[in-house]
């Protein structure tokens, strides 16, 4: 019984800023930026993140019982599943520019943080999946009919109807949404671990 997390390789896509100075340059982005959708507020890089649950998923019957009148009830759960986590990254690549050495080697400084950072949202993706994962396992669907066979079809179905009911593209999507947030919110978008330009470098 297990969960199997796949990380796809990340699509990193990449928009031009140009400007003579970093002032510039971040007013640049602050113009030009990629909308983050959770506060409609321009953001130095994006990234976005989906987990997608596989539809193949091998069932097992967790218990059951044949009842006085003959039929037989089922408790059906999941074995295993399997999950791919899909990002996306949008980053600013530096385009036409007449920034000075100290001011350039600051900029390479802010990327190389900034993508740091970015990249740490498939972490926190991928442990949503991980506790998504570990409550799936423990849902059990119950059937009752009159035979063994349809007893557990229908356990089957049972287990699925309390999977969609929670597990939702919209549902998922709101717990990485949440997640998200949260850690943005912690870290300040990652200016706590650097990701922060000093525009005040000429």
């Amino acid at each position: 019984m297990g969960n199997k997390i796949t990380v796809a390789k990340p699509k990193i896509t990449t928009y031009a800023v140009t400007g003579n100075s970093l002032k510039d340059i971040w007013a640049y982005i602050q113009k030009k930026g990629p909308k983050d959708p959770n506060d409609n507020k321009k953001v130095a890089a994006l990234t976005e993140t989906t987990i997608e649950v596989a539809d193949k998923w091998d069932p097992e019957i967790r218990g059951g019982s044949c009842l006085e009148d003959g039929t037989m009830e089922t408790y059906v759960g999941a074995k295993n599943i399997s999950m791919k986590i899909v990002t996306s990254i949008k980053m600013p690549k530096l385009g036409k520019h007449a920034l000075s050495k100290p001011a350039k080697k600051e900029w390479d400084r802010f990327v190389k943080k900034l993508d740091s950072h970015e990249r740490e949202h498939i972490d926190v993706t991928e442990k949503v999946a991980k506790e998504m994962g570990e409550e799936i396992l423990k849902l059990e669907g119950f059937g009752v009919a009159k035979d063994e066979k349809k007893s557990f079809e229908a356990g089957k179905a049972d287990f699925i109807k309390l999977y969609l009911a929670d597990y939702s593209g919209k549902k998922i999507s709101k717990r990485i949404t949440e997640a998200s947030k949260k850690f943005d919110k912690t870290t300040k978008h990652g200016a706590k671990h650097g990701a922060a330009l000093n525009t005040d470098i000429g």
